[in-house]
């Protein structure tokens, strides 16, 4: 059996330089290795357009707020952009540097919510009742009761940013099927990927989780994994302690926010590069 790939600082894409459509540079807290360069065709590109389509299909309806960064063509804000305008829905893009209130502006009419766990529970901690639904993902998903119908996603970079989806059935997450999962004896997960530009042979993701043995009640027959997290035990106690006071919405920083401070900004912008 091949060793693990832990390292990808000196990977080089398997395709010409021509077809690469996107680099990603970046070293992030989900993935071991040094800053790494993952890469992209076209065709990567528009399978996780159309993989986020089948996570967004069970979550937007007519409007839709992003809070996931935006920062050019192909990014991960423009991606999803894409994938709910293909629903027949509209995106509404918050941007960087933004308060809270000015994306409190940008939520009316907004329907449905995607973006990272934390900025879910600052908007519905500020103005329950804001959403009908939610796809959550970039982070460890906060064990904490959102109100509202919560739909999780997994993604790397090294999965192209799309690896795993919530279907209706909310018991855990499909991964998708160009990407082969492996349990670690640890719990960790480990990736064989098919994609065009980069593909890697079991690749340590340095996340935890298992497989969810079983047909899933959706009909799916896309292998499903259990909640992601990582080994970050000071993180999670933060978490556990701070989720409990309704009144703070955010604890990332250096410093707390309270729900009556909306016109400070985000301290925890999570993966912002993307």
């Amino acid at each position: 059996m091949k060793e693990f790939t832990t390292d990808i600082s000196g990977y080089r894409p398997k395709v010409s330089q021509s077809e690469i459509e996107k680099v990603i540079t970046d070293t992030t807290s989900g993935t071991t290795g040094k800053e790494k360069r993952v890469y992209y065709t076209r065709a990567d590109l528009d399978k996780t357009v159309g993989i986020f389509m089948k996570g967004l299909s069970e979550v937007v309806e007519k409007k839709c707020i992003v809070c996931f960064p935006d920062t050019g063509p192909d990014s991960l804000g423009d991606l999803i952009a894409r994938a709910i305008r293909n629903l027949g829905a509209e995106p509404v893009m918050a941007q960087k540097d933004m308060t809270y209130r000015e994306i409190l502006e940008l939520c009316d009419g907004c329907d449905s919510f995607v973006g990272f766990p934390q900025m879910l529970i600052a908007l519905t901690r500020i103005k329950p009742g804001l959403f009908k639904k939610a796809l959550i993902s970039g982070d460890y998903c906060i064990n904490v009761d959102y109100k509202i119908p919560v739909y999780p996603h997994y993604g790397s970079r090294e999965m192209g940013l799309a690896g795993a989806i919530s279907c209706r059935c909310r018991n855990g997450m499909h991964m998708r099927p160009d990407v082969d999962a492996e349990i670690l004896e640890d719990g960790e997960l480990v990736i064989t990927t098919h994609l065009e530009a980069m593909p890697l042979e079991r690749y340590r993701t340095g996340d935890y989780t298992c497989i969810i043995d079983g047909k899933c009640d959706c009909g799916s027959d896309w292998v499903k994994i259990g909640p992601v997290s990582r080994h970050n035990p000071i993180e999670k106690l933060d978490d556990e302690m701070f989720s409990k006071y309704e009144d703070l919405i955010d604890w990332r920083g250096d410093t707390l926010v309270f729900k009556d401070e909306i016109d400070k900004k985000p301290l925890f912008e999570g993966k912002r590069y993307l």
